[in-house]
């Protein structure tokens, strides 16, 4: 079987969410046959996760899609992007199943991102059960997992992260959601938390658009087959490798220029509520002091922006 045909047989199973039997039957080979090929292309692809996937490094600067924006800059100029969770369906023996059954009462891998807001993925934890909470993996992520934010800067997570020098987070209390905004005129704002969660949720939704392309892209990531556990998990890296090379290199991509309204797979769909008691319990004061420090700068900033802008309209 030449190399084509190979990650045809590859890209088929995950794009379609096809079963090694619905390929043997497509492509004309044996079980074993096809089962073996599709493995050995996982392998590949998997391997170059280092190449395609990489956390910022050093003094990064300022991305380009904050820095057209001034309704984000310079408020949010030193953020690198957003971090969230998201549930891939898993077929687990009866054995592990309650490891891995989630609070919607489905079996699932807790999986976690770091993208940025150009839609690529900077960082995954992934192979987590269902059962686990996101910050639970998260603070494996930093403390086991090789993931480090540079010194200055942060990623934008939600309320079920705590609020941190590294994660900066809405204000709990106030209007968040971006439906929460919809459909008021003018976009009137009672106090500066409730701007800077506006503003925050604009971002963040980045996080939600790349998981809503990337199971467009890939059906299997919704539909998972039988596959042995650890086929599963590295399905999920397999496929984050395969979005960054689209994104990257396939700019017309229709799902990287589809509205987020036109998804099938609308960045809510697999999210799972996994609170802990408190998050702030993986954190240390020092970290929430300083988290809270930078947040209040930047709702004041842009509060007090805001305040001058109208001003000068109504002068």
């Amino acid at each position: 079987m030449n190399a084509g045909e190979q990650l045809g047989i590859f890209l088929r199973g995950v794009a379609h969410a096809h079963s090694y039997r619905q390929l043997c039957e497509f492509f004309q080979h044996s079980l074993e046959t096809v089962s073996r090929y599709f493995n050995i292309v996982l392998r590949v692809i998997v391997s170059f996760a280092d190449e395609f996937i990489n956390l910022p490094q050093g003094d990064p600067e300022c991305h380009p899609f904050l820095r057209s924006n001034t309704a984000f800059h310079p408020y949010f100029k030193n953020a690198l992007g957003a971090i969230d969770g998201t549930h891939i369906p898993a077929i687990v023996s009866s054995n592990i199943q309650n490891r891995y059954r989630n609070r919607k009462g489905f079996t699932s891998q807790n999986v976690m991102a770091a993208v940025s807001f150009d839609r690529q993925f900077l960082y995954i934890a992934y192979g987590w059960e269902g059962s686990a909470a996101d910050m639970r993996v998260l603070r494996w992520a930093v403390e086991h997992g090789q993931f480090g934010v540079p010194h200055n800067h942060y990623y934008l997570v939600d309320s079920g992260y705590a609020n941190t020098d590294k994660l900066i987070a809405p204000f709990r209390g106030y209007r968040y959601h971006l439906a929460d905004y919809r459909g008021r005129p003018n976009r009137r704002y009672t106090n500066q938390q409730e701007l800077f969660n506006h503003r925050h949720a604009q971002l963040r939704n980045v996080v939600e658009r790349t998981f809503g392309i990337w199971k467009e892209h890939f059906q299997v990531l919704s539909h998972m087959k039988k596959f042995p556990v650890t086929v599963q998990a590295d399905l999920v890296i397999a496929c984050a490798v395969l979005h960054n090379f689209i994104g990257r290199y396939h700019g017309h991509d229709m799902y990287f220029n589809m509205s987020q309204t036109e998804m099938t797979h609308d960045g809510e769909h697999g999210n799972v509520e996994m609170l802990d008691d408190d998050p702030n319990l993986h954190t240390t004061i020092g970290e929430r002091i300083q988290g809270e420090a930078i947040r209040h700068v930047i709702a004041n900033d842009m509060w007090n922006a805001r305040i001058s802008s109208q001003r000068n309209r109504s002068s």
